[in-house]
């Protein structure tokens, strides 16, 4: 199968060979109904829009994963198709005509055009296409429901897919010397660093394997997460690659994990301490609350 790429490139072609062709067929086939969609989600609960099958289409873009990218090759497109089972398009380009035939069972649906037969998919006014060889466009009836903020342009699905394949390719990990339980010990305000009591240390606990995996446990909830280190700065990315520690400065050095929480205007500035097992704290002169009284 093509990629989207591909696809896009290549759906102009494609639609130019509708008509290019002589031959089109006069049998028809009377559609069913199509189920009742809501208006937009603007409409009262009680209020809902039915979409017959036939009606007027226009396009919204191709089908690419999850989203419906917009291209000229691939937007504005029109049909319309008639009660008795008939109907026309226009690609554009010149490339217009009739629909011989046209049927809708159960969301199924088929077309005849010219010298191509189409199938795709049609509910509450929704129209999948399917053009073959991974090219399926949406088409919409007006006032027909999608969630529209999935319509986007080439140029912002290229950004979503290098980002994706970026998270994807991330190396995780990066040095096994940084792996292991770290537990939180001190915190650090005002140039005062305050060891916690023992009971304490347990509940904030940063757990690193060496495979780059990892989890996080907060009072015993625990949530898994992927982490690399770049020197001695520490990164943490959620399961899908997402980055998760932007908002904080994450460092590890010979078995210390620094965490500073920036001061947010109110609160002053915090640095959190974890520490593994064997780990030397002696260089943070953490202190004993108790001592302070």
């Amino acid at each position: 199968m093509k990629d989207w790429k591909e696809c896009m490139l290549e759906s102009a072609l494609t639609l130019g060979l509708v008509f290019s062709l002589a031959g089109c067929g006069s049998s028809a086939s009377a559609p069913s109904q199509a189920s009742a969609a809501p208006d937009n989600g603007t409409a009262a609960a009680e209020t809902v829009k039915e979409f017959a099958a036939d009606g007027k289409y226009t396009s919204l873009g191709m089908q690419v994963k999850d989203y419906i990218v917009t291209d000229d090759s691939a937007t504005g497109l029109k049909i319309e198709l008639n009660k008795d089972g008939t109907g026309s398009l226009d690609f554009g380009g010149g490339n217009a005509g009739p629909v011989s035939s046209w049927s809708e069972s159960n969301g199924n649906f088929s077309m005849q055009a010219g010298v191509s037969d189409f199938t795709g998919t049609l509910k509450n006014g929704i129209l999948d296409l399917d053009f073959g060889d991974g090219l399926v466009i949406v088409f919409a009836q007006d006032g027909a429901s999608y969630d529209k903020s999935k319509v986007i342009s080439v140029d912002e699905y290229e950004k979503i897919a290098k980002e994706a394949a970026g998270a994807a390719t991330t190396t995780y990990g990066g040095d096994p010397a940084a792996a292991g339980e770290y537990s939180i010990y001190a915190l650090e305000s005002n140039g005062k660093c305050i060891k916690l009591p023992p009971e304490e240390q347990m509940v904030f606990i940063f757990t690193l394997k060496e495979d780059g995996s990892g989890t996080v446990t907060v009072d015993d909830e625990a949530e898994s997460l992927h982490w690399k280190v770049d020197g001695k700065k520490l990164s943490l990315f959620e399961q899908d690659g997402t980055p998760t520690s932007t908002e904080y400065d994450m460092s590890i050095e010979k078995g210390i994990l620094k965490l500073v929480v920036p001061a947010d205007g109110e609160s002053p500035e915090v640095i959190e301490y974890f520490v593994t097992k064997d780990a030397d704290v002696t260089s943070l002169n953490a202190v004993d609350a108790d001592t302070l009284n």
